[in-house]
């Protein structure tokens, strides 16, 4: 790997992680009866 890669592969990572975060965050706005 390069060493481009490195920090693009962490930004990948890090992108995915917020917007799996604001998904479940935005479920749980919207249906409170789940959590």
């Amino acid at each position: 790997m390069t060493v481009l890669g490195l920090p693009l592969l962490d930004a990948t990572l890090g992108a995915t992680a917020a917007l799996v975060v604001a998904a479940v965050f935005l479920a749980a706005l919207l249906r409170p009866e789940r959590f």
